[in-house]
Formats: structure tokens, C-alpha cells, sequence
């Protein structure tokens, strides 16, 4: 996903996530090394990258992620495609530990990206929304509180699934933990322009990944189609 944060690994305490969410992607980037070089190979190297990532690794690379949007969704992840050297793929997979009580991000939805979560353990609900009476081809953001919300019970086990898309046809969401922490995998494509909709503040997010640049907007129908049509053109590319 695309963001104007960090892209490496830094060990901070705690990052500001600017990337809309869960999904992040764009907050992959950087590897360790500790005995095989899990980077990606370059056009010199004989032997191609380690694939095996290991439990200790990951958790070495974990870090904490702070929303921008909301200081109080802070969950702490580990992108470990990246770590395997997969950041070229155009996919994004993360290892996540969202602590109890807390929200893994803002009600959002990606026009261009497509996302999935699956528990590995714990409890919690997943809150999902979509507009109220939104044209299925209008791309802007509804008014800020007209949405429709519902909150599904998730455990261990369970798998959600968001394919990218217009606004009136992809589920807005987050995940919230109860009384205790959530292990989940989080994964999704990663598209170098993105369109994200944060319905319940009234909020559309464009952001470019190969440059690093995002910006909120409010567009008419026409503009905000003319954006799709550039996010598609660029990724056929």
C-alpha cells in the first residue's frame, strides 16, 4: 500500500502509519540479515534469496504501528514477505499482534488494492460498513456518520476477505480486539496508485507509491472515475 512514511525498518517504539491501514503494504521494505541474506537478488547475484524466515526473525522485526488518523489503533506487525524477499511480487503479507482493546485502524476501503485477514489466534470483532444509499459506480466518499455498520464476532480460525472495488460494492473495515490480544496474518496486492475511502470521516486518500505521495481530496463523480482510470493505466503498465 502506499504511504508517505517510513519504508524501512527502523526500530522506533512506535511509527506513524500514514498508509490508511491494516493493509499497510507500503510499509514493507528493508530487510534483516542474521546468517542469509533474505533481500531480494540482483542481477549479479549467483545464489537466489534464502526463502525460509524464521519465528526469531520475525519476531525481531516486529515494530509498532500508530494510525495517523487515530493515535489509539496502534497494532505491532513484521511484513514477512519482505523478509523472504518477496517485495518485488506485488504482494504484501504481515504478521500482526493487535493488543486487547485496541483498533487495528480507521474504517477504510481500497478502490485499486485488495485485502485479507486470517486469525491465528485470539478474539475480538470486525467492524465492517458500507454507505447508505451510495451509487455503486459514485467513487467519493459518503458524508461523514451515512453509513450502515455492523460488527461480526471473529476468532481463531476465521477468514475475511476484501476485494478492491468501487465504493457502494467493497466493505469499509476494522478489526478491534476484546480482552485479549489478536495474532493475525494480513495480506493484499500492492498497486502503485490507490484510492482508499474512509467512510465515516468523509474521506477519500490518493496515494502514489513510487513517489512516496499521497493527499486527501473531495471529487466529483467525473474526477474521481478520471483517478481510477490513471490507477488502472499505471498498473497495466
Amino acid at each position: 500500500m502506499s504511504s508517505s512514511s517510513s519504508k524501512g525498518k527502523g526500530k522506533a517504539s512506535a511509527v506513524e502509519d500514514h498508509s490508511h491501514d491494516d493493509h499497510d503494504h507500503s510499509q514493507c521494505g528493508g530487510h534483516h540479515d542474521h546468517g542469509h541474506s533474505h533481500a531480494g537478488p540482483s542481477a549479479d547475484d549467483e545464489e537466489p534469496n534464502w526463502p525460509v524466515v524464521t519465528a526469531e526473525e520475525i519476531e525481531e522485526d516486529m515494530e509498532d504501528r500508530v494510525h495517523f488518523m487515530n493515535k489509539q489503533a496502534i497494532r505491532r506487525q513484521s511484513c514477512i514477505s519482505d523478509l523472504a524477499g518477496m517485495d518485488a511480487t506485488g504482494m504484501g503479507i504481515h504478521r500482526v499482534v493487535l493488543p486487547a482493546g485496541r483498533e487495528s485502524t480507521v474504517l477504510h476501503s481500497h478502490l485499486a488494492e485488495s485485502e485479507w485477514i486470517y486469525i491465528l489466534a485470539g478474539s475480538g470483532t470486525l467492524v465492517l460498513a458500507r454507505p447508505a444509499g451510495h451509487r455503486s459506480d459514485d467513487l467519493r466518499p459518503p458524508q461523514a456518520g451515512a453509513v450502515l455498520i455492523e460488527e461480526v464476532p471473529v476468532k481463531t480460525g476465521d477468514f475475511a476477505g476484501f476485494p478492491a472495488g468501487t465504493t457502494g460494492t467493497r466493505w469499509a473495515h476494522k478489526l478491534r480486539a476484546g480482552n485479549e490480544d489478536i495474532h493475525y496474518l494480513l495480506g493484499g496486492d500492492r498497486k502503485n496508485v490507490d484510492v482508499i475511502t474512509y467512510p465515516t470521516e468523509g474521506k477519500t486518500l490518493l496515494s502514489h507509491e513510487e513517489s512516496g505521495g499521497e493527499a486527501f481530496f473531495t471529487a466529483t463523480a467525473d474526477e474521481a472515475h478520471a483517478l481510477a482510470d490513471v490507477a488502472e493505466e499505471d498498473d497495466e503498465e
